[in-house]
């Protein structure tokens, strides 16, 4: 499979346009059978497991992903997302500060880890994320 076809793929995923992730995740496999540390590759298999509910197959896709290459935000993001659904919001919070920590103006990122702050009873914390998005989007 060619790099084109990875990213045709990939873009599909990202925008919904397909509802078909099992075949994405069997393109992905493939390439990644020849291919296995391409990061990118396992960011993109892990987004599709989580689009089908396999969120540990996803977890792992993600975690891979990172210790191939740990200055990307999104697997942290993805990540972090999984752990709020899971209400562990304490672990979430360190995945989603080290998403800010790379990547400072994502305004969703600190909205986010607010709310998981407000979850586990740290409204100060939470109060000092809103502030901060809040001045990032002016």
């Amino acid at each position: 499979m060619d790099n084109e076809l990875i990213k045709r793929y990939y873009l599909r995923l990202m925008y919904g346009e397909i509802n078909e992730y099992e075949d994405v995740i069997d393109y992905l496999t493939e390439y990644l059978y020849n291919n296995p540390n391409d990061p990118i590759v396992l960011n993109n298999r892990g987004l599709a497991y989580v689009e089908i509910g396999k969120n540990e197959e996803a977890f792992s896709d993600l975690k891979n992903s990172i210790t191939l290459k740990a200055n990307e935000t999104i697997p942290y993001r993805i990540i972090a997302d999984l752990l709020k659904s899971q209400d562990k919001f304490e672990l979430a919070i360190k995945y989603y500060t080290t998403a800010l920590e790379l990547n400072k103006d994502k305004i969703p990122l600190y909205k986010l880890r607010a709310n998981c702050y407000e979850q586990i009873g740290e409204s100060e914390l939470a109060n000092q994320d809103n502030k901060e998005a809040e001045k990032l989007q002016k």
